[in-house]
């Protein structure tokens, strides 16, 4: 499910299912789902505009498809045909009920031209973070604060962007700090301290393409 945003409208992502299973199940899914389409050039690609922020979930209602890089659900959008170099902004939302169960999507990006050739292979330095403030609750209001976050630099020979992940990536995991905090983490109910987070196959995704 998507919602797509024009800054500075707000972000009712109340609206979306978020996700719910373990990143075991899944795997599963994954592995048994049946890819979307035969060629880059037959994905379903979303237009990408200036000033323009998109938050969907990847997960069992997205399409899949078999990469050189391995099988992923993928999200895919049309690039601004100007050209004008900027950046994309990316987050990628923690899912779980708690910090030390957590799993997230590691998006590994693929960049196309005009006639859908891979001109880049793009993996973000994302940077972990505890996203407390007005936004992060709209982007991700069923779900916990903690995310990844980070972003590429918009080439003009990118044309087109699959938000996909990696078996690579899949086998990681990124690192998270989760600070002492309120009565819960006195009394020991909530989890705090250092966690690897594993890398899964699904997540509350944010993309976003400010107009500079």
């Amino acid at each position: 499910m998507t919602m797509r945003i024009t800054l500075p409208a707000l972000v009712a992502v109340a609206l979306l299912g978020g996700c719910a299973v373990s990143r075991e199940q899944a795997h599963d899914t994954l592995a048994a789902a049946t890819p979307c389409c035969s060629s880059l050039q037959s994905l379903p690609y979303q237009p990408l505009r200036p000033g323009e922020k998109v938050v969907f979930d990847v997960d069992e209602r997205s399409p899949s498809f078999v990469f050189p890089s391995g099988k992923s659900y993928f999200k895919a959008f049309a690039l601004p045909e100007n050209g004008a170099p900027g950046r994309i902004e990316l987050r990628s939302y923690a899912q779980g009920d708690r910090i030390d169960r957590a799993h997230v999507f590691y998006p590994g990006l693929l960049m196309l031209d005009r006639d859908f050739r891979v001109v880049a292979e793009v993996v973000p330095a994302l940077a972990p973070a505890r996203g407390t403030n007005k936004a992060a609750m709209e982007e991700n209001s069923w779900g916990m604060p903690a995310r990844l976050q980070g972003g590429v630099q918009f080439e003009p020979a990118y044309r087109y962007m699959i938000v996909r992940t990696t078996a690579s990536l899949l086998a990681k995991h990124s690192s998270y700090l989760e600070p002492a905090r309120g009565i819960g983490a006195a009394i020991g109910t909530v989890p705090q301290g250092q966690f690897a987070i594993a890398h899964s196959p699904v997540g509350r995704i944010v993309v976003e393409l400010p107009v500079r």
